[in-house]
């Protein structure tokens, strides 16, 4: 329901339940700056998930000093806020039993 995969989700919330020692997760992030390749962006990150790895690049706006090449931090900050509202506001939605429709679909 609401392409949240409601199986596993209960699953999630009935292991946590039993061993909340399982809700401390670790994240990091870490990158690199590239310092001589004006032809490239400017920073480099390899995010890794279950299923693999992406790589994520990052430049400043040309008045800032960068060659636009990539989106610039603040872009990826305001992304990661609105996702986690996002998924966090489905999430419960499809807890609650609702179910929700895309925008295009009205």
């Amino acid at each position: 329901m609401n392409n949240i995969n409601l199986e596993k989700l209960r699953e999630t919330i009935e292991k946590l339940s039993k061993d909340p020692s399982l809700r401390r997760t670790k994240q990091t992030v870490s990158g690199e700056w590239n310092t001589s390749d004006p032809t490239k962006p400017q920073f480099k990150s390899s995010i890794k998930t279950e299923k693999g790895e992406y790589t994520l690049f990052a430049d400043l706006p040309v008045p800032q000093g960068g060659s636009a090449l990539a989106p610039a931090p603040i872009p990826y900050c305001l992304f990661g806020i609105a996702s986690c509202f996002a998924s966090t506001l489905v999430t419960v939605a499809t807890l609650e039993g609702k179910r929700l429709t895309d925008s295009s679909s009205t």
